[in-house]
């Protein structure tokens, strides 16, 4: 993460002391966990390219750079913080929560860190928008919105203002941080709760999942949303067809066994049907020796 002179002038004047004698309380209300979880999985993606780059580009500007500088510095000037938090929103995932309200006590100083973090990442995106060879493409409208959310929370609540817990600020995204030169971000939330094109049939006891187009980052999330509804109805077998699925990515492969874990938790399986391209890259992962794959004709 990354390293300009301006950006970065903040972070360098952070007096060590105050971190201990003056900590604001900034309460995040009803984190919704699923896209926590999506927003989480494409900064890794990002971090993961930006660090491939990183090994031929030299270029002491260039936005992977100063990104990957960034959060060196942020991890040497605000060690520990947050860590406890983290641990919690990592087990609410794995437990597959819905949402979740959280406390933290932070220095004026991540205050403006935050704004710092806003503003770098939303040069990334910028970056992923014009990278030809990119595959990690611009951060997705919810993931988005859930950064500026939970970025301009601390930048809020440490200048004096009350929490505004998430559904608020989705319901109204210009009533909470807005940084420098974003604009306000919206996501369409339709009554169906899934992409168009996808379907879902139920059928006594069972589900079957039918996405479209293609399964990366960008999608993850509402292939997350899809299984975990399918869980929570609890149904003893759900299938995914995954027939119309033209790309499916590792990120998705990973959303795909860790709902096979929690429905064999439940008692319940998860079943796949991919064509034949999609069956061999789910054979060459080993996927079939533990989830039931049947290669569609």
């Amino acid at each position: 993460m990354f390293d300009d002179q301006a950006s970065t002038e903040p972070l360098r004047q952070c007096d060590t002391t105050s971190v201990v004698q003056e900590l604001y309380e900034v309460e995040l209300r009803s984190i919704p966990i699923a896209i926590h979880a999506g927003a989480t999985e494409h900064l890794e993606a990002l971090a993961r390219e930006f660090a491939l780059i990183l090994q031929s580009e030299r270029s002491a500007e260039s936005v992977p750079r100063r990104l990957r500088q960034l959060g060196l510095n942020l991890t040497t000037q605000f060690a520990g913080l947050g860590d406890e938090q983290n641990a919690t929103l990592r087990r609410a995932v794995e437990q597959n929560r819905e949402t979740l309200d959280l406390t933290y006590h932070v220095p004026a100083a991540w205050g403006e860190a935050c704004k710092v973090i806003l503003s770098t990442l939303e040069e990334a995106d910028q970056y992923c928008r014009q990278g030809e060879h990119l595959l990690t493409l611009e951060t997705p409208p919810e993931s988005l919105l859930y950064r500026r959310w939970v970025f301009g929370e601390f930048v809020r609540q440490v200048a004096g203002e009350p929490p505004l817990p998430w559904d608020d600020y989705l319901d109204d995204p210009s009533r909470g941080y807005e940084p420098v030169g974003a604009p306000v971000q919206t996501v369409p939330r339709g009554d169906a709760g899934i992409p168009e094109g996808w379907s879902v049939d139920r059928s006594g006891t069972g589900s079957t999942i039918r996405p479209c187009g293609e399964l990366d980052v960008r999608s993850s999330s509402d292939l997350r949303s899809a299984l975990a509804h399918a869980r929570s109805l609890r149904d003893e077998r759900v299938v995914l067809d995954l027939r119309d699925v033209s790309f499916l990515d590792s990120v998705s492969i990973g959303v795909i066994v860790a709902a096979h874990a929690r429905l064999r938790d439940d008692g319940a399986e998860l079943a796949l049907i991919a064509p034949e391209k999609s069956s061999r890259v789910l054979q060459m992962m080993g996927i079939d020796q533990f989830i039931e794959v049947t290669v569609a004709g």
